[in-house]
């Protein structure tokens, strides 16, 4: 790969950090500051968004360090905390859009169900998709 490619790979990356980080923060703070989109499928987006920056901010650094030195040259250490963000954020994003999933299903299906399911009950199981999935991936 050539010096002008990398240098493009790396500022594809800096935009996508930099809008990726803008956008799921924007999320974040419209749906906590307006009351009215406090609603139980509004949570498991903001959990979606949380997930998102962890991503972005354990996974692409590192990428654009190794397109910079052009080779894979990190430590161990460094490795493992990449692999261990990248894994509990992609592993709670599947469990989030699990329960996102069961929850729109109540909201249409279940609709007896539906007392139960309110934005501070919805809470407790939007933390569980990070708790599930932290056993099985910190280093």
């Amino acid at each position: 790969m050539t010096s002008i490619h990398i240098k493009a790979l790396c500022a594809v990356f800096s935009v996508v950090i930099a809008t990726g980080l803008l956008g799921n923060i924007i999320i974040i703070l419209v749906f906590m500051a307006a009351k009215s989109l406090r609603r139980p499928a509004n949570v498991f987006i903001i959990n979606l968004a949380l997930n998102d920056i962890l991503f972005m901010l354990s996974f692409t650094p590192f990428v654009s360090k190794a397109l910079r030195q052009e080779s894979w040259k990190i430590t161990e250490h460094e490795c493992l905390a990449m692999a261990s963000c990248l894994f509990l954020a992609s592993g709670s994003s599947v469990l989030c859009m699990g329960q996102l999933a069961v929850s729109r299903y109540i909201a249409i299906i279940r609709r007896n169900l539906l007392k139960y399911v309110n934005f501070y009950t919805t809470i407790p199981v939007a933390a569980s998709s990070w708790l599930l999935t932290l056993p099985f991936y910190v280093a």
